[in-house]
This record gives C-alpha cells, sequence and structure tokens, in this order.
C-alpha cells in the first residue's frame, strides 16, 4: 500500500472546486442533453449528500457492531471543531490507512495543527475505515466524513 496524504480540499460549490483543476474539467457535473423528437431536453445530476446529522444518526445504529467505534467518533483531546460557516478554506486531511495508524503521524499532526492556526481555515481529519466498518458503512450508505464535523467527504 502507497502511504501518502490524500488532500481533499471541501468547497460549497464542488463544481468550482472540480473546475479550477485542468486535469478535473472533463468530469461529468450536468449530463449531456438528451434528444426526444425535435425538443431538447436538459437533464442535471444532482448528487445526494446526507447532512451531518444525518450521518451521525446513521452511525448510531452501527458503531456497537464494530471492534473499535472510537475510531470513528473524533472528539479527542486536542481536536479542533471550528464554525463551519465562519471560515473560508476548509480541508480535509485523509489518511489512506485507518486510525490506529494515522492518528500518530507527525506529518498530519503538523498539518492538522498549522491549518488550524489560521483564522481563515479549517482542518479535518479522516482515516480508512477497518473491514467490518467499511462493510457497514456500505450497507447503509455513510460515505466517508470528516471526524470532526461528520460532513460527508464524497
Amino acid at each position: 500500500m502507497h502511504y501518502s496524504f490524500v488532500f481533499s480540499i471541501l468547497y460549497q460549490d464542488v463544481h468550482h472546486c472540480l473546475c479550477m483543476s485542468e486535469k478535473r474539467t472533463n468530469l461529468p457535473t450536468v449530463a449531456p442533453p438528451i434528444s426526444s423528437s425535435s425538443n431538447v431536453i436538459n437533464s442535471v445530476i444532482i448528487f445526494f449528500m446526507l447532512t451531518p446529522e444525518q450521518i451521525e444518526l446513521r452511525l448510531d445504529k452501527i458503531l456497537l457492531r464494530v471492534q473499535k467505534p472510537g475510531r470513528y467518533v473524533g472528539g479527542e483531546l486536542n481536536s479542533v471543531q471550528k464554525d463551519w460557516d465562519s471560515v473560508q478554506t476548509k480541508v480535509a486531511l485523509v489518511f489512506p490507512d485507518i486510525y490506529d495508524i494515522g492518528v500518530s503521524n507527525v506529518g498530519l499532526k503538523i498539518l492538522y495543527d498549522q491549518v488550524n492556526q489560521r483564522a481563515d481555515a479549517l482542518a479535518e481529519r479522516a482515516y480508512a475505515p477497518w473491514f467490518d466498518m467499511e462493510t457497514l458503512m456500505r450497507a447503509n450508505g455513510i460515505p466517508l466524513y470528516a471526524l470532526e464535523s461528520k460532513r460527508p467527504l464524497a
């Protein structure tokens, strides 16, 4: 497994974020027009994102069925929770391994601290779920989410 950080920038305007990168301009956010006889029907793909409250409700139903539920709840000592609406820049630091491995990564700690020291930015963390949690997350429609705010990352 390749151990590197995957940085995801969370924007309220997902389309704007995707179009800012030249590599991602070909991602479909709007479906191509569909011709129906002589008129054209424009279809728009709407991605349904769960709210943090919906994610928490779904987590409440499954956390007691996994080996180590503490990996998925957040709220650790020195974790930072900022008001989502009061900051302009939102960053998700996503570690490609389970919480137990990623939480001790010094590079992640430094980046998390540096971003959260800024008044205009917030950093949140996410880790890959273990097999038991991944299975339950898929079965219950729970996306990968940030530990601090429970906001979906995908």
